[in-house]
């Protein structure tokens, strides 16, 4: 029921608005009556002015007519005197174009050896161009050479710096191997100053021989690394030394060969620059006689000028009359078009009204649509109707009272519902009826105003012809007139066109030949940039060798100075070998000894010996004290700083360690 009053408040509004639209469209009627009314009196005003103007303008144009013959025959017998000058003229020209002809073939003979000499300088400037080219990609291999020599040179310093820097790590190492030694030499003053505790030194003892060791092991491996690294020096330095002398033999070789083509090319250049030299004085001579003939050509340009402008003035004379006629027509064709915009303005009156007629038809096919829902939903609730009282008359014997009252109370209402569905359709069905009869007037008026637009075209038509009529006639009286005037304004003209033509000529290639002239310049200016910037690169270049020889000098002079040092630190080296030769020694006698006081001191403390084993001890303590005092004498010696020859080698040596 919903969407039923729904489908009748759409179909209602969608009328209302259709009612609306033939009311507009009804409007716009009335308007296009009165606009074409008003077209039909504009036409008929428009022929007769057609009329009259057609009239005058026959009797104006018979008139002008006559009086152009006159005047045509008149300046037919001028043109006539004019011809017999302009031929007397023509045959001086030609004199002056033969000469002019031979003037030419000298100047182009000229010209192609000018081409044939500048082709085999650009074939000299390509030559020159290549050898640049290998020049420069053999200074830029030189220059890579020299960043890797440079490179290897820093790597160098960098491993120079790091030897020194190890130097100075063994340096701080033998410092403390002597204060170590200093305090083992100490230890040992009072290990026999010591007698009575034996047990004490015994142990002071073990310890300082667990600290020599691993003294010895450390210093054997700094030994080990020292000479690795001395070997790699010597591995570097020899590769650099022979890769600085094959640089310095490939640099003079280089220099060599740059200085050759030097030279070479300053004779090429001086030659190029005599050749050149003697060609511009050559065109210099040329230039003076083209001037010549410019000047003479120019004399005979101004006469022909002259003429010209005679021949101009009764040009235009003919062409302010022919405008006089232009303007006439002019005026015809605005009123034609005058037309042509009334006739484009009921065209698209009727494309309007073709278009609301259009979107009529289709506002009525969609209320055709909207009926067919209609009268199918009507047909669906009959048949629900018929199904509801089958159903009331099978179950009523079953169905109580209140299911009866139900059911006739939906009855009901669904009758409602048909009775306005049936309103709502014949409403609709009248509508219908009254737009297809407004749809019917539109069609007769839209073909009245068809055939009266079709009546303005044909009357289009016929002014169309009348005036391309007049525009024939009138173009054919100006195509008799130009054709007598244009046979004698066109020999003057090409009269002047060769003589301009060759003027033209003669520039084009006097220009032609200066720009050969200032490009030859340009690219000699440009040989001898080059030539100037390879000098100062071959300059630089013996700079940048010059250089790297100093800076190979001094890394000889620093690896000399490495291998003193460490030539140096070999006989420390060995001076420190020989030092823990004797400690080895030293030790090696202190554990005897430490292992006779033990063996003793175990004797002692069984303590059952005798006084005399006790005195036999005593005797042999004191001997054996004798005997360490006598080996730790000598090895005191050996640990002092100045009593020995190896200690003292060392000391003196190594001036900064005597300082310390």
């Amino acid at each position: 029921m919903d969407l039923e009053k729904s489908q009748n408040e759409v179909l209602r509004e969608k009328l209302r608005t259709q009612d609306d639209k033939l009311e507009v469209l009804q409007e716009n009627k009335e308007l296009d009556e009165f606009t074409i009314q008003k077209y039909e009196k504009e036409i008929n005003s428009l022929k007769q002015q057609l009329t009259d103007t057609k009239k005058k303008n026959d009797e104006k144009l018979l008139l002008q007519v006559e009086e152009m013959r006159k005047k045509l025959m008149k300046e037919m017998e001028a043109y006539k005197k004019e011809l017999e000058q302009s031929e007397y003229i023509r045959a001086r020209n030609e004199k002056a174009k033969e000469k002019l002809m031979q003037e030419n073939e000298d100047m182009l003979n000229e010209l192609n050896k000018l081409r044939f000499s500048v082709r085999e300088m650009e074939k000299k400037q390509r030559k020159f161009d290549q050898t640049l080219e290998e020049e420069k990609s053999k200074v830029l291999k030189a220059s890579v050479e020299r960043d890797r020599l440079a490179q290897e040179l820093r790597d160098n310093e960098s491993n120079a710096l790091m030897i020194a820097k190890e130097t100075g790590i063994l340096k701080s190492r033998i410092a403390e191997l002597e204060s170590i030694r200093n305090a083992l030499q100490l230890d040992l003053d009072n290990a026999v100053t010591m007698k009575d505790d034996n047990g004490r030194n015994v142990l002071e003892l073990d310890r300082m021989k667990r600290q020599l060791e691993t003294e010895l092991a450390n210093a054997k491996e700094t030994i080990t690394e020292l000479e690795d690294n001395l070997q790699f020096t010597e591995d570097a330095k020899l590769r650099l030394d022979v890769t600085l002398q094959a640089m310095n033999a490939e640099l003079e070789k280089v220099r060599g060969d740059k200085e050759r083509d030097d030279d070479e090319r300053r004779k090429m250049m001086l030659r190029k620059l005599g050749d050149l030299e003697s060609e511009l004085e050559s065109e210099r001579r040329t230039r003076l006689t083209l001037m010549q003939q410019k000047r003479k050509l120019e004399v005979d340009l101004q006469h022909s000028l002259e003429q010209v402008e005679a021949i101009t003035t009764q040009k235009e004379e003919f062409s302010r009359q022919l405008r006089k006629c232009s303007l006439h027509l002019k005026d015809l064709q605005l009123e034609v078009d005058q037309s042509k915009d009334a006739k484009d303005a009921a065209l698209l009156q009727t494309h309007d009204m073709e278009k609301r007629l259009k979107s009529l038809e289709e506002e009525l096919a969609r209320i055709g649509e909207t009926n067919m829902q209609l009268t199918v939903d009507k047909r669906r609730v009959e048949r629900e109707r018929d199904e509801a009282v089958e159903q009331l008359n099978v179950r009523s014997n079953l169905m109580n009272t209140e299911d009866k009252k139900r059911l006739e109370a939906k009855i009901y209402e669904l009758e409602e519902l048909l009775e306005e569905e049936q309103n709502n359709i014949e409403l609709g069905n009248d509508k219908l009826k009254k737009a297809q009869i407004q749809l019917e007037t539109l069609t007769t008026e839209l073909a009245a105003e068809r055939s009266l637009c079709e009546k303005l075209e044909a009357d289009k038509q016929n002014l169309e012809r009348r005036c391309k009529d007049l525009r024939i006639n009138l173009e054919e009286m100006e195509s008799d007139t130009r054709t007598r005037n244009r046979g004698q304004i066109a020999l003057l003209e090409t009269k002047l066109q060769a003589a301009n033509e060759q003027c033209a000529q003669m520039e084009q290639e006097r220009n032609m030949t200066n720009r050969q002239i200032r490009r030859m310049e340009k690219k000699l200016s440009d040989t001898l940039i080059t030539s100037e910037k390879e000098k100062r690169n071959i300059v630089l270049l013996k700079e940048t060798a010059d250089r790297a020889i100093a800076r190979h000098r001094q890394m000889r002079q620093q690896i000399e100075d490495l291998e003193e040092e460490v030539c140096r630190e070999r006989s420390k080296y060995r001076q420190l070998q020989r030092s823990i030769d004797d400690l080895n020694e030293t030790n090696e006698t202190l554990t005897r000894e430490n292992a006779q006081l033990k063996s003793l001191a175990a004797l002692a403390r069984r303590g059952g010996l005798n006084r005399a084993s006790t005195s036999r001890f005593g005797s042999e303590t004191d001997s054996f004290g004798r005997g360490a005092r006598s080996l730790g004498g000598d090895s005191i010696d050996l640990l002092q700083p100045n009593s020995g020859s190896t200690t003292g080698s060392y000391a003196g040596d190594d001036p900064d360690l005597t300082a310390n």
